[in-house]
């Protein structure tokens, strides 16, 4: 019961990352929904042959007190104070 998605962002004109970082996460911010990545190894970077990138990856962090907040909303409920954030993996691309 797992649904597996590809993302990919293609860009009008070519973005320049030397010297730069992106950092994303995927989540619903009005309840849990996992995404994951499951590493830095899912996330591939098109660059030229210059620019070198490293990637880097995540786990979230949330509290006991997090988890046990989240288990207590029946499925029906909503939470609008980021929830879903808390237990979202993070990317980083720094690119040189």
């Amino acid at each position: 019961g797992k649904l597996k998605l590809k993302q990919i962002f293609a860009f009008d004109t070519p973005v320049k990352l030397a010297g730069k970082a992106i950092t994303w996460s995927v989540f619903d911010p009005t309840y849990y929904v996992a995404m994951n990545h499951h590493s830095a190894d899912a996330v591939n970077v098109i660059a030229n042959e210059k620019t070198r990138c490293a990637k880097q990856f995540k786990l979230p962090s949330p509290t006991q007190e997090d988890i046990d907040y989240a288990a207590s909303l029946d499925q029906t409920q909503r939470d609008s104070d980021g929830l879903g954030q808390l237990f979202s993996e993070r990317v980083t691309i720094q690119c040189n």
